[in-house]
């Protein structure tokens, strides 16, 4: 009797995150703004922080009705949960010096915005771009460098080309 063992690996789904937000008197915007964009990628991460860190604004940590599991919140995003564009507003609006959080706009790769992105299987998200800014969201177009209708550029795919340097 033999036995074949087969691993593999996550399928990442690029995800475009763009954020409105109002931010408090008595706070400085730049900080609430880097605030909101690491919580949004801590709260995305495939895989949980480094032992040692917390992860900010877990619903483990918070008690919350809606999120993660308890169990999956200690692990990163659990397979097979939907990303959805109410619980990321929720959780931009959880970070302190966040009066009220405009609009959260979320799409997947080059498509167009939506209000969920499913994750099936082995599939789990990555943040190609976030924007966080006070007032009104950028547009995911604008986030993603569209010009023109042109295709967007996809991280990653670029070509290196050697350059010889010169010689003295």
């Amino acid at each position: 009797m033999t036995t074949e063992l087969i691993l593999r690996g996550p399928i990442y789904k690029p995800l475009w995150i763009s954020v409105g937000v109002d931010v408090a008197a008595g706070f400085a915007v730049a900080e609430v703004v880097e605030a909101v964009k690491q919580r949004l990628r801590q709260f995305l991460a495939p895989i949980a922080p480094a032992v040692g860190q917390v992860r900010v604004g877990s619903a483990a940590q918070m008690g919350l009705l809606f999120g993660p599991s308890p169990n999956a919140a200690a692990r990163g995003w659990p397979l097979r949960t939907p990303v959805s564009a109410r619980v990321l507003l929720a959780e931009a609006a959880r970070v302190p010096g966040v009066t009220s959080v405009a609009d959260v706009l979320l799409a997947e790769g080059t498509r167009a915005p939506s209000a969920v992105i499913e994750m099936t299987g082995l599939e789990l998200p990555r943040v190609l771009g976030i924007s966080v800014v006070a007032g009104e969201q950028l547009s995911i177009a604008a986030l993603r460098g569209d010009v023109g209708g042109a295709p967007p550029a996809v991280p990653g795919s670029l070509l290196p080309v050697p350059i010889i340097p010169e010689t003295c």
